[in-house]
């Protein structure tokens, strides 16, 4: 299925059927399910399946979840001991480490620097878990909601079996796209539907009186098309109170959480988008005008862009090829990068594997061709910005990382593989190399002939964007 092609056709069935407006249970469904409805067709066409950690986890593990969550809902609770406060946050739950100490890297700086009260709440990862910190000390949870989210949807009747209606949107989708919905996804969008209508129905009123107690001038976030963002940012705009996203990755055209046909009032999505750059603004099409779209910068790549040094004598004379995997397509990544490794001129050239966060359990047994392969397979050891330094070349598709490499000033290579249309506005400038098969790529290496110019990075990688951050967040505080 091309990319380009459902994305174009999936805006235009969404406008054309109204769907914006269409409700189950008085809740409008629509703006938070068409994600995850459109992704499904894409990975599961793609072939690509995935494993969360979940599936990793022991089921002594497993069981510890509730338990810990019960724990949270008790001493952690977003009702009690509420504060009135200028922002609201809602943090992400994912961190990554900086010298073996968890970092929330998208709000996290900004946050530390703002001269404003500031109440934060956290939702779990898809694990159950919260992952501790100093900076996470203050952060309320909202575990008690998930638990009770949990527990009520077994009572709800199905949706899918009893909404004749919308068996015919995802019947319509399913013969415009020559695409069939298997039963595990049928369910789990019912089981969806019914978690959003607890959402709004119910839970939304808990979120009101969060909010009118703390009474902030601005909620702040990232990941707005998660639903429990999404029914905050509802409720907060109900109250008044402005919704502002900090960007936490790849936008473009092809992201169809954050592109639309027309300006729909989308009561989930936010007013204000904090975006890396200009770059992003032109790039994707926000249902927002273009003065809420403010370019302020990536606190985190801008601190390690100077931070590490190349090590010289560690590779010696030989350059360095930096494979950055992204967990959909790792298989299809590694095994381009093992064929590669055995043909390159290894006197010449050293390969890095450098692993998502996310696969470092396992990565042995997920992707056993790399090893005992000539690569450096790269896992919790250093940080991608450390890699950075020591390559001369990145290998990816879609990543942020493939910006935050140009920024290092990276020859880039992308393969041809799903997502690359995600980076559409990358291969159309000439910034990056697009190849198809591991002998391609040697050959380019080998010839040193590479068909790139140098993009413009104060465009995509907004300078000062601490300064940036602050005075976009005033300015928005200070504003009726």
């Amino acid at each position: 299925m091309d990319i380009i092609e459902a994305n174009e056709k999936f805006l235009r069935f969404e406008n054309e059927n109204k769907l914006f407006e269409h409700k189950i249970k008085g809740v409008k469904w629509w703006e938070y399910a068409r994600f995850r409805i459109f992704n499904e067709m894409i990975l599961k066409t793609e072939g690509i399946l995935g494993n969360s950690d979940w599936s990793r986890l022991s089921l002594y593990d497993k069981l510890k979840i509730p338990i810990r969550m019960l724990k949270n809902s008790i001493f952690r609770n977003p009702l009690i001991g509420l504060k009135k406060s200028e922002i609201f946050a809602i943090i992400n739950p994912w961190r990554v480490k900086e010298n073996g100490v968890p970092v929330e890297i998208y709000m996290e700086r900004a946050i530390r620097s703002l001269p404003h009260s500031i109440y934060m709440v956290e939702h779990v990862d898809p694990n159950g878990a919260h992952t501790q910190s100093d900076f996470s000390k203050n952060i309320k949870y909202l575990d008690c909601f998930t638990l009770f989210k949990v527990l009520l949807e077994p009572l709800m009747p199905d949706v899918y079996r009893k909404n004749k209606e919308f068996r015919d949107i995802i019947s319509e989708i399913e013969t415009l796209f020559d695409f069939r919905f298997d039963d595990k996804f049928i369910r789990y969008i019912d089981q969806y539907i019914k978690y959003l209508i607890i959402e709004v129905k119910l839970f939304s009123r808990f979120y009101k009186y969060i909010l009118r107690r703390v009474n902030p001038k601005i909620l702040i976030e990232t990941n707005s098309y998660f639903m429990v963002h999404g029914v905050f940012n509802k409720t907060a705009k109900e109250l008044g109170i402005k919704v502002a996203e900090f960007q936490h990755g790849t936008m473009g055209r092809y992201h169809l959480a954050y592109n639309f046909l027309k300006h729909y009032k989308i009561d989930s999505f936010p007013d204000y988008i904090f975006l890396f750059g200009d770059f992003w603004k032109n790039t994707t099409r926000f249902p927002l005008p273009k003065e809420n779209l403010i370019p302020v910068g990536f606190p985190n790549f801008e601190k390690k862009l100077n931070l590490y040094e190349k090590e010289s004598g560690k590779y010696g004379n030989k350059k360095v090829v930096l494979f950055i995997s992204q967990g959909p397509i790792s298989k299809q990544m590694s095994q381009f990068a093992c064929g590669l490794d055995k043909i390159i001129d290894r006197q010449k050239f050293h390969i890095i594997y450098k692993l998502h966060p996310h696969e470092y359990a396992g990565w042995q047994e997920s992707l056993p061709w790399l090893v005992g392969s000539g690569i450096e397979v790269a896992d919790t050891d250093k940080d991608i910005y450390y890699h950075f330094k020591q390559a001369d070349y990145q290998v990816g598709v879609y990543s942020t990382a493939i910006y935050e490499g140009l920024g290092f000033g990276l020859v880039t290579f992308v393969l041809k593989l799903y997502g690359l249309e995600y980076i559409e506005a990358l291969c159309e400038n000439g910034y990056v190399q697009v190849v198809d098969t591991p002998e391609e790529m040697n050959a380019i290496l080998n010839s040193g002939n590479f068909e790139v110019s140098n993009p413009n990075l104060q465009d995509i990688w907004k300078l000062n964007s601490i300064e940036n951050t602050l005075e976009a967040i005033e300015k928005l505080i200070g504003e009726k």
